[in-house]
């Protein structure tokens, strides 16, 4: 299944703040399905987290 998820603070473990909403994608990806996150940047660097191990800008 392809899901669109969708969050207006979206963290990962290297980031400050509560990473509930990337656990629940990265469960998802791990039982086969497809996930988009669209969200918005909160990083004073302006660089956000796209895949797991790659920055994108």
């Amino acid at each position: 299944m392809r899901i669109v998820y969708i969050h207006q603070y979206y963290c990962n473990p290297g980031m400050a703040g509560g990473i509930r909403s990337y656990e629940q994608a990265r469960r998802l990806v791990a039982r086969g399905h497809t996930v988009d996150v669209i969200t918005t940047d909160i990083t004073p660097t302006g660089r956000c987290w796209s895949t797991p191990g790659r920055w994108a800008w």
